[in-house]
């Protein structure tokens, strides 16, 4: 049988280097646990984003403007934060149609846009509504050439009227580095020079069910850009991968002090073995 441990024998918990790894564990524990809850609260937040878009998608495409009108004021005009690349907002994927016309010569290239593990570009221009208010679209994805500097050559959109079937998205935003003049670093109405602007969201067009005519000149090497395939993401494993971390630190300062006590333990045996003798 174990021997029966006394309180007395842990006296040694009072010493300077304990009393700092003992602080050490008290604070990393919840510490821990803290990022867990966190991961777990994003993994919340990613499902509800996943619930949100798939109900955005199955949903049949309504004009611009009324999609607009049942949104709250603070998604229409959000994502103005500096701290953030892009603001996820509850109308994103919502599907929209919208007729007007290609402003001439207002074509960019969103940079470090993905399609398929691919980098590549986002082909933005700018669209003016009857109205008079413009709104910045999305026509396609196109890849890389040679260097990311170097902005691809693509059809330019068709002058006329169009009509257009794409997804309402929240601006993106960020700092914009020194690019070539085509070029942006984030989609939003800053960096394309709106104006007016109806809205600081954008539209990417849905070439699935928007004519090809209605978006380029000539076959242009424009890529359709897909819904995101719903996905938990890594936070599931993250909040877990937290927690065995927190339960590491608690098993690692048991397993500490138990071979100190033993060692202790040991010494006092020696020390009384040697005055018996």
């Amino acid at each position: 049988m174990g021997r029966t441990m006394k309180l007395s024998e842990l006296r040694f918990l009072r010493e300077r280097s304990w009393l700092l790894v003992t602080l050490l564990t008290v604070a990393l524990v919840p510490a821990f646990w803290h990022l867990s809850s966190w991961q777990f609260h994003r993994l919340h937040e990613r499902r509800t984003q996943n619930s949100n878009i798939a109900r955005a998608v199955a949903a049949p495409a309504q004009p611009l403007i009324s999609a607009l009108s049942q949104l709250p004021h603070a998604d229409r005009h959000a994502c103005s934060s500096p701290l953030l690349a892009r603001c996820s907002t509850i109308a994103d994927w919502t599907a929209v149609n919208i007729t007007g016309h290609w402003q001439p010569n207002t074509t960019r290239f969103a940079r470090k846009h993905w399609r398929e593990d691919v980098m590549g570009f986002w082909v933005t221009d700018i669209l003016r509504l009857d109205s008079g208010k413009e709104i910045v679209v999305v026509r396609g994805w196109t890849p890389t050439t040679k260097s990311a500097s170097e902005s691809p050559t693509v059809a330019q959109p068709p002058s006329g009227q169009v009509n257009l079937t794409g997804w309402l998205m929240a601006a993106e935003h960020g700092t914009q580095p020194n690019l070539p003049m085509t070029q942006i670093a984030h989609v939003n109405n800053a960096s394309m020079h709106v104006q007016p602007a109806l809205t600081n969201m954008f539209v990417i067009v849905d070439l699935t069910r928007t004519s090809v005519a209605h978006v380029a000149t000539e076959s242009s090497g424009l890529y359709g850009i897909a819904v995101p395939l719903p996905s938990d993401g890594p936070h599931h494993s993250y909040a877990w991968q937290w927690r065995a971390f927190a339960a590491l630190v608690i098993v690692g300062w048991g397993a500490l002090v138990r071979t100190e006590l033993k060692q202790r333990r040991g010494e006092a045996s020696a020390h009384q073995a040697a005055a018996v003798l």
